[in-house]
Order: C-alpha cells, then structure tokens, then sequence
C-alpha cells in the first residue's frame, strides 16, 4: 500500500463520516425533538402547565399529529433541516414560539345550550346557533419542542464521537 492508496482510503472515510454524521445527527434531533412531548420540556427547561387539565391527552398532546409532523425536511452531508408542522398542523409555530394578539373568529355553527331560550316562543333552543364573525385576544404561552439546544448538542456530539472512534478503530 503506497501513499495515495492511503490518501484514497483516507478521503473515502471522510465522506462515509460526513455522509453518516449527517444521518446521526438528523435522526438524533429528530427523536429528541419528539421526546419533548414525553418530557414536558425543552433544553431541561419545563413547559408551562395547561390552566385547566385535558381530559383527553397530555399537554400539547391530543392525537399526536403535532409530533408526528416532526420530521427531516432535508439531509445532505453539509446540510440537515429538521421541521415540523404542515397543512394538518398549522399550529406548530404557534406553540414552538408562543403567541399574543388577535385571532379573527369565522363565522360559524355552535350548539345551543339547552337552557338558553328561544325569544320570539319562549322555549328551550335546540339545535344549533349562528355566530357572527368577531376578534379574540389569545395568549398561548411559549411551549418550545424545535430549536437550538444544548442537551441536543450535547446528545449529537456524544453519538459522532462514538461513531468516529468506531470507525477509526476497524
């Protein structure tokens, strides 16, 4: 073996690290990202609890769409983008940064409640009751899931170092 076989060999490993790194690193932001959900945190910092307790499902967890969507939106030895959300769940960026300030409210159906009466008969309303198109104030608190974090540096730098040394060592 001469020096540019040993060159060759050199600059193949370099691109199966890259190339590998590249998918250690996706696939370990991605699943990190969503044990977020699991966690309740993100970076070890908690989340803010719900003012009332679902009845259904956990915090920001109700049919698991919004961490399902997580997912590696490109993957290229200098490039990995992780993203999250889509036509489903447009709320993702919502909950990730948090919001405050007004929604516009569509017109729409809601049920009657069955005490509420109808004026012009004087009997319990059944069925359903038109609203008119309004404004709302919302603050939804910041619950980030996606982002730059260093327990996820930590967890990428731990898992390149061992690939490497495996590799290094055949």
């Amino acid at each position: 073996m001469d020096m540019q076989d040993i060159t060759i060999q050199l600059e193949q490993m370099a691109e199966d690290i890259l190339r590998e790194g590249a998918e250690i690193i996706a696939a370990t932001a991605q699943e990190y990202y969503r044990n977020s959900f699991r966690r309740k945190n993100f970076d070890s910092q908690p989340w803010l609890p719900a003012k009332t307790p679902s009845r259904r499902g956990s915090l920001l967890v109700k049919s698991g769409a919004l961490a399902n969507s997580i997912r590696i939106a490109e993957l290229s030895p200098r490039r990995v983008v992780i993203s999250a959300g889509g036509d489903k769940v447009g709320y993702a960026q919502v909950h990730n940064d948090g919001y405050t300030g007004l929604v516009n409210v569509p017109e729409h159906m809601r049920r009657a409640r069955p005490r509420s009466l109808i004026p012009s008969e004087g009997k319990p309303a059944k069925g359903e009751v038109s609203v008119r198109a309004h404004t709302r104030h919302a603050s939804i608190p910041k619950r980030q899931f996606m982002g730059q974090a260093r327990d996820l540096n930590e967890l990428i730098r731990n898992r390149l170092l061992a690939y490497i040394s495996s590799r290094t060592n055949q």
